[in-house]
């Protein structure tokens, strides 16, 4: 419903849904971009860790293939070969995964596939092709 701007179903008991429903309707917020990535999951269970690796990032404005198993139109958000490594954890990363995360090669930063995705397809890349 909200993809085809549909009239949005009726508020429910659900704070996040409510919050959503009523920043669409009153900051007229509509879908603007799809990312679409290649996931690998790995789960340690010692500090509930969850390493990803994410590649292929990209990203189309055509929000009418969302539930399509092709994006129409994608356009890569990352140089071929940059992959994105994401660690959480809940309150202390175990010494065994720590240990193997201390190399010279990666980097610590903040990362949001959404907003590069958005860069993308204005045609603006922060990071070098």
């Amino acid at each position: 419903m909200i993809l085809k701007g549909d009239e949005l179903p009726p508020f429910s008991d659900r704070a996040p849904l409510n919050l959503l429903l009523m920043k669409i309707k009153c900051d007229h917020l509509r879908p603007k971009a799809i990312v679409a990535y290649e996931r690998s999951a790995f789960v340690y269970p010692a500090g509930n860790v969850r390493i990803t690796f994410d590649r292929n990032i990209c990203a189309s404005r055509h929000i009418d293939s969302f539930f399509k198993k092709e994006l129409i139109a994608p356009v890569p958000v990352l140089p071929s070969g940059l992959h994105v490594l994401e660690v959480k954890y809940d309150e202390l990363l175990p010494s065994v995964i720590a240990g193997q995360l201390e190399t010279g090669s990666l980097r610590q930063t903040a990362f949001s596939k959404y907003y590069l995705g958005r860069l993308a397809l204005g045609g603006d890349f922060p990071i070098e092709r």
